[in-house]
This record gives C-alpha cells, sequence and structure tokens, in this order.
C-alpha cells in the first residue's frame, strides 16, 4: 500500500510538473553592410517553433536596450520580409526578434547587425569637422514630431520649397520627423518665446533686425539660430540629459539671397546653417561644412562633419523620457530647469 502511495505521488508529481515551450528560432539573410541612402533593401528570413500568429520585429539599438520599428506577421510558412529604414544616413544596428500573440516575451532573436547607410552624393571635408555649442548632452526627443511655422511676410517668393527642402535634408541627417504646420505672424526674440503655440517647436521668420533682439545680437549676419533646452529628461541607458523644446531662426529680410541650393550665397545656405543652429551645432573652422561661420559660395550642402555632429545626437540614440530607467546611473537634473543657447 505504501509502494502505491508513492508512485502515485510520483506520477501526480510529473503530471504537474510545468513544461517549457521549445525555444523558438529564426535565420536571417540580411543585405550589404553598406547601402545608399534610399535603397529598397530588406532581411529575410524564417522563423521557426512559434504558433502560427506569431510576429517579428525589427528592432534597433538605441542606447539601453533595443526599440521595435517595423513589425511584420509571419507567413504561412514561416517566413518574413522586412525592410530596412534608409531614408536617413548614418550607422545603426539592428535585429530580427519573434514574440507570439498576447506576450511580451521574445521567444528568439537573431544575432545583431551593423550597417551603414550612405548620402547619395559625395559629402566634402573630414567627419571630425563638427562643435556642439553646449558640451552637456543636448538633444531633440526623436520620438515625438518637431512641427514647426514659418514668418514669410518679407520673404521673397520661392520660400516655402526652400524651408521643406532644408528640413528634408536635416531629417536625412538626423533621423527626426519635422512637419510644417503653417504660417505664424511672430517673430522669436531672444526670451522664452512662450507664445510658440503648442504644435510648434521651431518657428522661421524673415525680419528686420529692429524687430527681432536675436538679430541685434549679431549685428551684420545673415541669421541667428536659437534653441531652449530643458533638463529633467533621460536617456534610455538612465544618463541624464536636456531636450531641446524650443527652436528659433531668424533671417535678415534686407539681405536679398537668392533662393536654392546652387553655388553661390543662396536662402537655402542660410537655412540649414540655422537650423543647424536649432540642433545644438556651433560654428566650425571648416569652409567645407555648411556650420563654417561665413557663407561661402559653395553648393549648399551637408558636409562629413555636419552629417555627423547630426547623426551623434539623432534618432540613433533612442527616445527621451522624464521617467529614468530603473537602472539608471545617471544624475537626476533639476527638472524645468531651462537654458537658451543662440549663434549666428
Amino acid at each position: 500500500m505504501a509502494a502505491l502511495a508513492t508512485a502515485l505521488v510520483v506520477a501526480l508529481s510529473l503530471l504537474g510538473a510545468p513544461v517549457s515551450a521549445a525555444p523558438g528560432r529564426i535565420s536571417a539573410e540580411w543585405p550589404a553592410a553598406t547601402v545608399e541612402r534610399g535603397a529598397r533593401v530588406a532581411v529575410t528570413g524564417v522563423a521557426t517553433g512559434l504558433d502560427a500568429d506569431a510576429t517579428v520585429q525589427l528592432q534597433q539599438r538605441v542606447l539601453g536596450g533595443w526599440r521595435t520599428v517595423k513589425q511584420r506577421p509571419l507567413d504561412s510558412e514561416g517566413g518574413f520580409r522586412v525592410r530596412i529604414p534608409t531614408w536617413w544616413v548614418g550607422e545603426r544596428s539592428y535585429r530580427v526578434a519573434a514574440s507570439e500573440p498576447g506576450s511580451t516575451a521574445l521567444r528568439a532573436t537573431t544575432a545583431e547587425w551593423a550597417v551603414r547607410v550612405t548620402p547619395a552624393y559625395r559629402p566634402p571635408g573630414a567627419a571630425d569637422q563638427h562643435k556642439y555649442s553646449l558640451s552637456s548632452p543636448t538633444r531633440w526627443n526623436p520620438c515625438q514630431v518637431i512641427g514647426y511655422r514659418v514668418n514669410a511676410r518679407q520673404a521673397r517668393r520661392g520660400w516655402k520649397k526652400d524651408v521643406r527642402k532644408a528640413f528634408n535634408k536635416v531629417a536625412r541627417a538626423t533621423g527626426y520627423r519635422f512637419a510644417y504646420r503653417g504660417r505664424s505672424s511672430r517673430v522669436p526674440q531672444s526670451g522664452t518665446n512662450d507664445w510658440f503655440p503648442r504644435d510648434t517647436d521651431i518657428v522661421i521668420a524673415w525680419a528686420k533686425p529692429s524687430q527681432s533682439s536675436l538679430l541685434r545680437k549679431y549685428p551684420g549676419a545673415a541669421g541667428v539660430g536659437a534653441a531652449l533646452s530643458t533638463s529633467g529628461w533621460f536617456n534610455g541607458d538612465g544618463s541624464s540629459t536636456y531636450r531641446i523644446k524650443r527652436g528659433m531662426v531668424v533671417i535678415d529680410s534686407r539681405m536679398r539671397r537668392p533662393g536654392g541650393f546652387g553655388k553661390g550665397v543662396t536662402r537655402g545656405d542660410v537655412l540649414l546653417h540655422e537650423i543647424g543652429h536649432t540642433l545644438g551645432l556651433t560654428h566650425v573652422p571648416s569652409d567645407r561644412q555648411i556650420m563654417h561661420a561665413y557663407l561661402t559660395r559653395r553648393k549648399a550642402q551637408l558636409g562629413k562633419g555636419d552629417l555627423r555632429g547630426m547623426e551623434k545626437r539623432g534618432a540613433g540614440l533612442g527616445c527621451l523620457t522624464q521617467t529614468p530607467p530603473t537602472s539608471a546611473r545617471g544624475r537626476r537634473l533639476a527638472p524645468g530647469a531651462d537654458r537658451l543657447f543662440t549663434s549666428d
């Protein structure tokens, strides 16, 4: 009788033991490690050991971990094809991960894969030819759309095309997403500019020096770029940072520049330079960069230094948050401490 009871207990113990799911597996075939901006490339592969309705995610490595940028269901045979984002330039790493419905746990991941997305043109200069207005980390939140408005009352014809093209060039260098919100009747000043509409992060205005304290601060400047940043924000790895929350560009309307981005001292040149200041970049000695202190007669395009400077504080770092991760080791900054930085 005792032997029978022991056998019964053992049997019940075996039946009650949790059964762990068999691990899933993903095999993937990645494209070339260097691709040109805008190229249509994808990662393809097969996932096994997963439910039929499982999904795969393309994840990008950011500060503190991984961020899902795309998600796709598996096909009937467990295969997948996911496009790699190539609309912005720079170096970054990806992986493919798989999960099943109702679960946030990853069942399988591929090895990390690095890619370098290059511009469609040959940028001049050297990658180290960039400099920031502030030494402490200061950047926009790439996980929010950056809205901008334009006061074009004193601008010449063609301003809208040039402004949009300038922001497109900056978007391709940073991974930021910009959106035109319409016109504005206001002119940025050297104060806090609390009048900014809620959907607007950057205002560009053509004005006379008598209309803006920013222009009066730099007599003779073709334009002035400025940004207001605030503390109390964190990167994904727990380090503290400043978030740029407001950008300002004022262009001297008395200085008539030809439109476009071709050779010569153009309106496109001025726009790219001043928008660069709203990203935290400051002047460099090299006249091969758009952030050179003086306008040149070169074609208005971002140089290697401009591109590298924008990339290092762009979308590749991941989202910003006001709540530090549980593993945060960064020093908490006083929330709401603002600072303004300007440059001509």
